[in-house]
């Protein structure tokens, strides 16, 4: 990997948490709390 794809891996690595922490954290917990609602339901 060269220093610019780590550079934007880094940047994009930020935007993400950025967005987890802004407006879509509830989005993303409820995504998070579907899927083991899910899981469990199938196990």
């Amino acid at each position: 990997m060269t220093a610019l794809e780590f550079h934007r891996r880094a940047i994009e690595c930020g935007q993400l948490l950025q967005s987890l922490g802004g407006n879509h954290a509830h989005l993303i917990r409820a995504a998070a709390v579907r899927m083991q609602h899910g899981n469990a339901t199938t196990i």
